[in-house]
């Protein structure tokens, strides 16, 4: 049994690992490690299932989940969409598995402590090489014998094919390692390399020209600072600050499209934004209850665009989604499919912070939940002015390492203890 349980081990390593690598590489590749994971996660509830302690909350997540997947396939069922379109929500759900399967698979405490902390640190590794490569790139003006380019054109995109994505990406783990700077207790080496990689992915966030993290990090960053103590928050804003200031007198571009968000009579991006919204405004007055159909926004774009014709000539950007993931989801899965979908994100969001508060203070997993709780807030700011939330790349991400959190929550919290029952039934022993 010992041995199996440390092949089950190497195995969940090996999947978490291919997971990482394949989230910065290939959307289409994830699946394998996602099906490896199923199949730990079969295997555990085969072996034992009363042994498994499942969180209540994930439960009740799975329950929210399943009411907006349904609800977005009726949208496209009384839209009259194509059948082949019925099965997009469950697509688009399945980016969430890793969040609902990883708190199936744990089996030691410590090992699993281990684990995650060694899958966090190569995930962040791995981002920052990527964005090093990009600077070195575009400094050198060289090109990699990869199929994809880590600078294209004038942004820093990654390996995810827009630099919205990849600013997205790389704002998340800026916040995520700014947490485990702040509010795990290391050793001093450790806290200056996650400092490091701190300022290395706020650097990746200013390449990749994203103007929609430049605002959320404006909001979150000193929140995250705000929770630590007042001399750390003080010094620690005065740095990036100085950071901040630096990056902009250096490099021209950066300030220019920073400063060019409060344009709204000459910058073009955003005078479109403003008739793109203006339209989700009248798709959403015309089908308030059930919109246009889940993921129909390009489909139906110009029945309703004519109206701005004569002022605004859309671009190709227009035809993606309302450029407002609130206005998107509400133009296509009506007023009712905002709430569920607002419902589920911030059930999530409070299932995240119940685990911050039910870890210890200064612990990996207090700061690694805490990271992850500002990353979602980080999402959510920037939901509104993109459609962040919707896209895979984003939604894997949050998965992944929300499923950790709830990953190392189920493997530390109650759990029947084999052999002791109470009137004749197994109980739940605190094993804290």
């Amino acid at each position: 049994m010992d041995l199996l349980k440390g092949q089950n081990n190497k195995l969940l390593e090996i999947f978490l690992m291919l997971y990482v690598l394949f989230l910065l590489t290939s959307k289409s590749a994830l699946y394998f490690p996602m099906a490896g994971l199923a199949i730990l996660a079969f295997s555990r509830l085969l072996k034992n299932p009363k042994s498994l302690y499942y969180p209540a909350f994930l439960k009740q997540l799975i329950l929210f989940g399943a009411v907006l997947l349904c609800w977005q396939t009726i949208t496209l069922v009384i839209n009259g969409t194509p059948v082949e379109t019925l099965g997009d929500p469950s697509r688009r759900m399945l980016y969430l598995f890793p969040l609902f399967v990883l708190p199936v698979i744990p089996i030691n405490e410590e090992k699993d402590f281990a684990l995650v902390r060694r899958t966090v640190s190569l995930l962040l590794m791995a981002v920052a090489l990527i964005i090093l490569l990009g600077v070195l790139q575009n400094a050198l003006e060289i090109k990699y014998p990869f199929p994809k380019q880590p600078y294209n054109g004038k942004a820093l995109v990654g390996f995810f094919g827009h630099h919205i994505d990849a600013g997205g990406f790389f704002s998340m783990l800026a916040i995520l390692s700014l947490c485990l700077v702040l509010f795990w207790r290391k050793s001093r080496g450790i806290n200056i390399l996650l400092l490091l990689l701190s300022f290395i992915f706020l650097t990746g966030v200013f390449l990749s020209l994203a103007r929609t993290y430049y605002i959320s990090l404006l909001f979150i960053v000193p929140a995250v600072f705000a929770r630590g103590n007042r001399r750390i928050a003080i010094i620690g804003l005065s740095a990036v600050i100085v950071f901040v200031l630096a990056v902009f007198i250096l490099i021209p571009n950066i300030r220019e499209r920073a400063f060019s968000v409060a344009d709204l009579e000459r910058n073009p991006s955003n005078l479109e934004r403003l008739y793109i919204w203006k339209t989700a405004g009248d798709i959403i007055k015309e089908h308030p209850v059930l919109g246009i159909g889940f993921r129909q926004w390009r489909e139906r774009f110009s029945d309703y665009s004519g109206k701005y014709a004569s002022s605004w000539e859309f671009t190709e950007a227009a035809l993606h989604h309302a450029h407002n993931l609130y206005l998107t989801v509400a133009a296509e899965t009506g007023i009712v499919g905002l709430f569920l979908f607002m419902v589920f994100w911030a059930y999530l969001l409070m299932a995240i912070w119940r685990c911050t508060r039910s870890s210890p203070g200064g612990s990996f997993e207090n700061a690694l939940a805490l990271g992850i709780f500002f990353g979602l807030l980080n999402f959510l700011i920037g939901g509104l002015f993109e459609d962040n939330l919707e896209k895979s790349v984003n939604i894997s991400l949050i998965s992944f390492l929300s499923g950790l959190v709830f990953f190392l929550h189920a493997g530390k919290t109650e759990r029947p203890v084999q052999g002791e029952c109470r009137d004749g039934k197994r109980f739940h022993a605190d094993r804290e």
